[in-house]
């Protein structure tokens, strides 16, 4: 896992907001499959070199994907509302990063799922996705 990515993991289970909603239950891209709901599924998208006019950036640009899983609409909308809070627009320490900038928030998409495992039973999930632009020190 990236350092900003195990950061990031770090400071939404750090946040009580989140962990009310979650508990501990944050996972790096894919989910336990017997985990227990709701959770949320970190992802790196992207990392991008910052360029000015004289020359590279000391600083680098990492969009993050959170997405917020949970058995019913209402519940991933209160998660993904955590998260935003604990995210948006904070220029703070995450983890042992310094200097770090969260920026552009934006809903990526909605989607509820009924799964139908193979023993036949059935299961409704609702997702919210949130994209973060990260703005962090080169490393």
């Amino acid at each position: 896992m990236s350092n900003v990515k195990s950061a990031i993991v770090e400071h939404l289970a750090a946040d009580a907001g989140v962990s009310a909603l979650v508990s501990s239950r944050i996972y790096n891209g894919v989910a336990d499959p017997d985990a227990a709901y709701p959770y949320l599924l970190i992802e790196t998208t992207s990392r991008e070199q910052v360029e000015h006019q004289g020359g590279r950036s000391a600083s680098r640009i990492t969009t993050v994907g959170i997405e917020c899983v949970a058995t019913d609409s209402a519940s991933a909308d209160a998660i993904a509302d955590a998260v935003e809070t604990a995210m948006v627009l904070r220029e703070t320490t995450i983890g042992t990063t310094t200097d770090v900038m969260t920026t552009n928030s934006q809903t990526v998409g909605r989607t509820d799922v009924l799964l139908n495992p193979q023993d036949g039973s059935h299961k409704f999930l609702a997702m919210v996705r949130l994209g973060f632009d990260i703005w962090h020190p080169n490393p």
